[in-house]
């Protein structure tokens, strides 16, 4: 049983005294919430690589501020609504279909929800953690809007939407100012909105393999950019302007078959 194993990680200090948890590989179906009630210090958990397939029970350890269940059959999230310290919170590689739980989770600094079976992120789904997330991971779904789903995330510094559906990069994405990583690429693609230009603090920027036939102008003034990834797109020209930003290192254009850019020296080093 769970409680069984939380006994063995605890030792002779007893569950009372524990703090961190890792019950990883270890076959568990079910969140014991009244074990979890025993351990009243506990602040780190992790079940990854389990047979769960629901969270359920983890309410009873309000004070978790880390909470790891990758690689599960997990499909509602909505139990850790009631985890008002969570600071990190790691669901990647389950069957959840649907963003939910996290409106009172204002501590909430990293989340990754990657390889599951999200389609739609709706307008206030990341509830209070919307101002408080610093890292959202939510590559390889099946996502096909982002619309105003991340409106307040202002503190957001690394951003990854890749392999998913997408379409349409909103123009609220220049209001993530703190972004230093965004990747959207392998999604449907067809244009940047000229607000990417507001990403001032943009260090890698992934558009690979989407269906762009244009780079726009104002992306050259994201000045801290090293590294941009336009692969595999439709781009036909690259504007000139991209040789001012000064610190890129690597401009990555191959598999655009008609684009006419600017020679690559030219864009690392300006014009």
């Amino acid at each position: 049983t769970m409680e069984e194993v939380l006994l063995e990680v605890a030792g002779v200090g007893g569950l009372g005294r524990l703090e961190r948890a890792e019950l990883n590989v270890e076959e568990i179906r079910m969140i014991s919430g009244e074990a979890l009630e025993k351990c009243p210090r506990l602040l780190s958990l992790s079940l990854n690589v389990n047979a769960l397939t629901t969270l359920a029970g983890v309410e009873a350890a309000p004070s978790l501020e880390e909470l790891s269940a990758r690689e599960n059959q997990i499909e509602c999230m909505a139990s850790v609504a009631g985890l008002t310290r969570l600071a990190t919170l790691s669901l990647g590689v389950n069957r959840i279909a649907t963003v939910k739980g996290l409106e009172n989770l204002g501590a909430l600094r990293s989340l990754e929800l990657h390889n599951n079976l999200i389609t739609t992120l709706p307008p206030g789904c990341l509830g209070a953690a919307a101002h408080s997330l610093e890292r959202l991971i939510l590559y390889r779904n099946r996502i096909t809007e982002v619309g105003d789903s991340l409106a307040g995330a202002s503190r957001l510094t690394h951003l990854d939407l890749g392999r998913n559906k997408i379409t349409i990069v909103p123009k609220e994405i220049g209001e993530l100012e703190k972004l230093r990583i965004l990747k959207i690429h392998h999604n449907q693609i067809q244009a940047l909105p000229s607000a990417i230009g507001r990403l001032m603090e943009l260090a890698l920027f992934d558009a690979s393999d989407n269906k762009l036939t244009t780079v726009p102008r104002n992306l050259c003034r994201c000045t801290k950019l090293v590294e941009c990834r336009l692969d595999a797109n439709r781009i036909t020209q690259v504007p000139i302007e991209m040789g001012k930003l000064p610190i890129i290192e690597n401009f990555s254009l191959e598999e655009n078959k008609a684009c006419k850019a600017p020679p690559l020296e030219v864009i690392i080093k300006g014009p």
